[in-house]
Formats: C-alpha cells, structure tokens, sequence
C-alpha cells in the first residue's frame, strides 16, 4: 500500500500507480527532445487520467481521504512538471479533451511537452473551446464556484437527501418482498394505508422513490453495458474486416481450413457432451420409473394377500355380532367395543361402494 503520511493509507495504490508510471513517461519523453514529444505528451495524458480518477474516488471517500492526500500519495510530486499544481491541472484538462473527443491522436501535432503549454496550443487550434477549461488562480475559481453555488441555491432550493430510518427500511423490504413474490402494487397510497403496521404513509412513499431510483439506475448501467458492449462488437468487427482485407488468397485458404477443421471439432464435442447428457437424464428417467413401479407392485401385492384372506372375523367373533343384532342382544359394551373396531378395520373389504 501507498502512504502519503505515517496516519493516512491511499486505498487506491493502483491508481497512483499509473499516475506515477504516467509520470515517468513523460519525463522520459521529454528527455529524447523531438523524438519523444508524443511520448511525452501521452505520459501527460495518462497522469490526467489517474489524477480524474482520484478526484472522483475522493468525492466518494471525502469523509477519510481527500484528493491533496490522494495526488501526494501517488509522489508524482517529485516529478517535474507535476510538482506544479497548474500542470497538473492542465494534464487533468488534456485527459478531458481526450475523453470528450474519443481521438487519442488529438495532440499528435502539438510541438510541447508541458500540460499548460500543450493545453495552450490546443486552444489555439480549437478557438470554439470554452474559455473556463483556462487554468485559473485557485482564489478565483473558488469564487466563482462559491458564487454559482449561491445563484443555484437561490433559483433552486436544493432539496435535502431523505436518511434511511429502520422504518422506510422495514417498508422498502416489505415492498421488495411483495414484488418478488409475484404480486402487483395497482396503488402505492392504498398499499400504504394496508400497511400502517410496518411504517407510515410517507416513510413508504420514500422507500417507493428509492425503489424507482434504484430501478433508473440499473436501466442507466444496462443501457451503458449494452452500448460498450455494441461498440466493442463494431470495432472487433472493423478489426476483423481490415485484418481479412490484409490476407494473401493463399492465406486466405489456410484460414478456411483452419476455421473448417476447428468447427468439426466444435461439433464433435458439442454432439459428445450432448450425449452424455442425454443418457444421464434418461438414467435419471429409468430410476425414477422403476421407484415408481417397485412401490406399485409391493401395493398390488399387499391388496393380493388381503384379498386372498377367507375371513375377516373369528367364529367366536361372528357369534357375538349375531348376539348384537339380536333384538334380545346382551353383549357387554366390551364385546361391542371389539366388534366395532373389527368393523372400522375392515370396512373397505366389508362395503360395496358400487351398492350405495
């Protein structure tokens, strides 16, 4: 890990690393004179890239580490010209240009090594470029941030962050689990008022404006997932289509066979593994069936003994059922108890549901 004091840890050290590698480069650019102005520029370049990076993650992390801490742990401080705050400014701005524009060569022709004199020139060249992307005093930007801060809080009150309470938890979860379990909200205010056990009207209308956030949000990363997705598609595509219009006719045979013998291969082993999978599955299949048809004949066959019984009640038995159904019966409640559990028992062999 990177430590810019003995107290604070740099949680990123990939990020400084770059810069600092991003740094090297550039100096090393600059010492091959006009051989390496590029090189050097592109160092620059690289340094402003880490540097966006570390600004971001300090927004994030600003209650334990901030950006000076940040830019001081990477040490590119101690190589020139980046032990300059407004270099490293302008390397921040190159790195911007680069990202806006998408053209890596934007500063191919520029004659400079140094981030404010290359920035400079590339205003020169590009006269529409908003003049704010200017290195300015630090006194004064912070001014004009103050002043735009003040204007914006004044035309639009800035509404306050809704805080997580174990309330608009508690319905957050209630509405997660409702959902996940397949069910529809048609109206949230009746859903709410259903619920007055779990939380409030209104903590549930905040757990629902976190629901849709959440819900945005994952739309927004899937849409930027599926467009660097297509784009890498397109440029493998374009890659694929230059480095084919390359290839000799011979080369070109050499391929298609290749490509031939690789998809004969493919499909054996697609058609292998398919086939193992088939008899697996019908294996899966036969145990079951047998299972099945195993306890159907151990039932056939307790039926079979139970039907092949010549009686169900004793003699002595018999008699004392005829002696209940005499009219004069004086069987005890004993011998009535017996009888009847000898009847329950024996009910589905004694009764003819047909004859009902």
């Amino acid at each position: 890990m990177v430590s810019n004091t003995d107290n604070v840890v740099y949680p990123f050290p990939d990020t400084a690393a770059r810069a600092f590698r991003g740094a090297q480069k550039h100096q090393a650019g600059v010492a091959k004179s006009a051989a390496g102005v590029f090189e050097a520029i592109e160092g620059a370049i690289e340094v402003g890239m880490a540097l966006l990076e570390m600004r971001k993650d300090g927004d994030k992390l600003r209650h334990n580490v901030t950006f000076k801490q940040m830019v001081e742990a990477s040490k590119i401080g101690t190589i020139k010209p980046f032990d300059n705050r407004q270099a490293r400014h302008a390397a921040m701005q190159m790195a911007e240009v680069i990202v806006k524009t998408g053209l890596v060569n934007t500063f191919k022709d520029c004659p400079n090594t140094n981030p404010v004199d290359v920035m400079s020139w590339y205003r020169k060249m590009h006269p529409a470029v908003d003049k704010e992307q200017a290195p300015r005093k630090e006194s004064d930007s912070k001014k004009q941030e103050a002043t735009k801060a003040k204007k914006a809080k004044v035309e639009a009150p800035e509404k306050p962050k809704a805080t997580a309470t174990p309330k608009t938890d508690a319905a957050y979860e209630t509405i997660v689990a409702w959902l996940d379990s397949g069910k529809k909200i048609s109206n949230q205010r009746t859903f709410a008022d259903e619920r007055r056990d779990v939380a409030s009207h209104t903590q549930f209308e905040k757990a629902f404006d976190r629901l849709n956030r959440e819900k945005a949000e994952k739309a927004e990363a899937k849409a930027r997932t599926d467009a660097v997705l297509a784009e890498a598609k397109t440029n493998e595509d374009a890659a694929l289509a230059k480095a084919e219009a390359g290839f000799s006719e011979k080369s070109k045979l050499a391929l298609a066979d290749a490509i031939r013998i690789h998809k004969a291969r493919l499909d054996k082993t697609f058609e292998q593994l398919v086939n193992e999978e088939v008899r697996k599955r019908i294996a899966t299949a036969d145990n079951a069936v047998r299972e099945r048809l195993k306890r159907a004949d151990a039932a056939i066959l307790q039926f079979e003994r139970e039907r092949g019984k010549k009686g169900v009640f004793t003699k002595r038995q018999f008699k004392q059922l005829q002696i209940c159904c005499h009219p004069d019966a004086s069987a005890s409640a004993e011998t009535r108890a017996e009888l009847l559990q000898i009847l329950v028992k024996y009910e589905t062999y004694l009764v003819n549901p047909e004859k009902e």
